[in-house]
């Protein structure tokens, strides 16, 4: 049978690389809002486009803020597991010693 080594403080490493891309993901949110200014598309075509900007931007916006949410779901699950996995590793390594001795 093999073996499976997993180290927790890789698993951490990924959870903080995970809150990396999350906080990527809000930063491209907040600036969506900044991408345009007040009449960006002139008076002629601000009735043409900006329904359709507004209906996309929405949509966008609400795009990212769930996968936001679901990195950082992800970060904490990993983190999570990486506690759980050190914490059996250590009462199995613990019990082994108890019957060792």
């Amino acid at each position: 049978m093999a073996d499976i080594q997993v180290d927790g403080g890789t698993l951490r490493s990924g959870a903080g690389d995970t809150d990396a891309v999350a906080a990527g993901v809000a930063q491209a949110r907040d600036a969506s809002g900044a991408a345009l200014g007040d009449n960006a598309f002139g008076l002629m075509c601000s009735p043409l486009f900006l329904p359709a900007y507004t209906l996309v931007k929405s949509a966008a916006d609400a795009m990212m803020d769930s996968a936001e949410k679901g990195l950082r779901n992800s970060a904490t699950g990993l983190r999570g597991t990486a506690s759980a996995l050190e914490g059996a590793d250590a009462d199995a390594a613990s019990g082994a010693r108890q019957v060792g001795a």
